[in-house]
C-alpha cells in the first residue's frame, strides 16, 4: 500500500480528469464560437467586389469600374482606389452603395493627369458592352474601404483579401 500512495485514490484522478476534459471542450467550444461569429461578421462585408472594365468597341474606349453588392444590404462610406492606364487615380467615393451593380465611368481627365469619376449608373443602363480587365496590372483596383450596416470597418487590398479595418491597421 505504502507504494502506490502517491497515485492518491480512484476518485480524486477520476475528478480530476473531467476537470481537465471539461476545461478542455470549454475552450475549445469558445474558439468555435469565437469562428462563428468573425464569419458572421464578415458575412455581408463578403459581398462587395469591385473590377476594372473597358468598352473595347468604343471610339474613344470607355474604361470605368464595376461596383457589385451581391450582399442584400446596403454599404456606407465607401472608398476605391482604382490604377487605370498604370497611373493611380482619385479614389471612388460614395456614400451609400445599395444592392445591385454600378457601373462608375471614368469621366475625363483633371488636375494632374489624373482623372475623375463620372455618376454611377446601373451596369444594366450601359448601352455598350462592358469586357474586364484580367490580365494587366495597369488596370486593377488597388484598394477598398467600407462600412457595413453593423458599423463595421472593412479593408480589401489588391488581391482582394479582405480584412477588418483595424486588423489590417495593425499589420501595415
Amino acid at each position: 500500500m505504502d507504494g502506490q500512495q502517491w497515485w492518491g485514490d480512484v476518485p480524486t484522478w477520476i475528478s480530476s480528469l473531467a476537470i481537465v476534459f471539461a476545461a478542455g471542450s470549454f475552450f475549445l467550444d469558445r474558439r468555435r464560437r469565437a469562428h462563428e461569429r468573425e464569419r458572421e461578421e464578415k458575412s455581408q462585408a463578403t459581398g462587395l467586389s469591385s473590377w476594372v472594365v473597358t468598352d473595347a468597341l468604343t471610339r474613344p474606349r470607355v474604361y470605368g469600374v464595376i461596383i457589385a453588392n451581391d450582399s442584400g444590404s446596403t454599404f456606407h462610406s465607401v472608398e476605391i482606389v482604382v490604377t487605370l492606364h498604370k497611373q493611380s487615380q482619385q479614389p471612388i467615393t460614395l456614400v451609400t452603395l445599395p444592392p445591385g451593380r454600378l457601373f462608375v465611368p471614368l469621366d475625363g481627365e483633371g488636375a494632374g493627369g489624373r482623372f475623375s469619376w463620372g455618376y454611377a449608373m446601373l451596369e444594366s443602363e450601359y448601352p455598350g458592352s462592358l469586357r474586364p480587365y484580367t490580365v494587366s496590372d495597369g488596370y486593377v483596383v488597388e484598394s477598398m474601404a467600407f462600412s457595413d450596416n453593423l458599423t463595421q470597418r472593412w479593408h480589401t487590398d489588391r488581391r482582394a483579401v479582405l480584412t477588418r479595418a483595424s486588423d489590417a491597421a495593425s499589420t501595415a
